[in-house]
């Protein structure tokens, strides 16, 4: 839909969000064991410095890669034939996912 609406496909949208989905459980367990040493000043200081240091990182590797020179091409917009084969293919893909997780 983003290719056919705006012309673009991020090559590296995938990266960038492992990197975020890496990144947002330390993030919210950190935010956990802000609120019980809250009362605490120092060690407070310490468990939100390496918050932010976690968010920054995440940050920073997203701003990288969507700073390479290819990180999205310029496509013409697909035809309706092209989104529909492309979600069967998407479809099948979850679905041969789905079932390898329920095998193993």
């Amino acid at each position: 839909m983003i290719a056919y609406y705006f012309n673009y496909v991020s090559l590296v949208s995938i990266p960038a969000n492992m990197a975020m989905a890496l990144g947002v459980p330390i993030v919210f367990a950190d935010g956990l064991v802000s609120l019980a040493v809250a009362p605490i000043p120092v060690i407070r200081d310490c468990v939100g410095c390496m918050g932010a240091a976690v968010t920054r990182l995440m940050l920073a590797v997203v701003n990288y890669l969507g700073s390479l020179r290819y990180s999205s091409i310029s496509v013409a917009s697909p035809g309706a034939l092209a989104l529909l084969g492309y979600y069967i293919i998407l479809a099948a893909a979850l679905s041969y996912g789905r079932d390898r997780v329920a095998e193993g």
